[in-house]
């Protein structure tokens, strides 16, 4: 794998991720739902690259949407959580690289259905974490606690997996246009990395 071009769209899917969100989102507010780019992208990779480089990239990946990701707290500021996202990506990408054996990988409604299996995988851990890090900072008595119901979490969360899987049949079309970019090696006849 091409670190490099790695790096690239990973940048370009935070972009779509940032600057799509408005216009492909569903609903307003907190409740909107939005399909998240960079899933799509950890997915792709995790069903094309090598197993030593999937597990580095979905931790990258994860980071940086910790990173983007902000939660509104319970003395109105926003807060950064570094961990659940990146965690998520990598037990979703090791779902992915043990399911990348029974499906067609360069077939787009493939990266759908495994933006779908994976997707799950990645966001009910994050959205533990996140759940028990509010359940301990309030018992710790913490004035800054991140504004969470678990509840509503977890169907956002399945509604952002939803809707990102119907997002990623157009975008593993395209993206399986640039298998070669990336440096994997796939074989010629049965779509499959080497």
């Amino acid at each position: 794998m091409r670190w490099t071009i790695f790096a690239f769209f990973a940048y370009v899917f935070l972009a779509l991720d940032m600057g799509l969100t408005p216009m492909l989102e569903i609903g307003s507010g907190e409740r909107g739902v939005a399909p998240c780019f960079l899933l799509i992208l950890m997915v792709y990779i995790a069903s094309m690259g090598p197993s030593h480089a999937v597990r580095w990239a979905a931790l990258i990946l994860g980071l940086i949407l910790d990173l983007s990701a902000s939660h509104a707290t319970s003395d109105g500021r926003a807060a950064t959580v570094v961990g659940p996202y990146a965690l998520g990506f990598v037990l979703g990408a090791a779902l992915t690289v043990q399911l990348r054996g029974l499906v067609y990988r360069r077939h787009p409604f493939t990266t759908g259905f495994l933006t779908l299996v994976s997707g799950a995988c990645a966001f009910v851990p994050a959205v533990f974490l996140l759940t028990m890090r509010r359940i301990v900072f309030t018992g710790l008595g913490s004035e800054s606690v991140i504004v969470w119901v678990a509840s509503d979490a977890l169907v956002h969360a399945f509604l952002t997996v939803l809707y990102s899987a119907l997002v990623a049949v157009p975008t593993g079309w395209a993206l399986n246009r640039l298998v070669g970019l990336f440096g994997f090696q796939v074989h010629p006849r049965l779509g499959h990395p080497r």
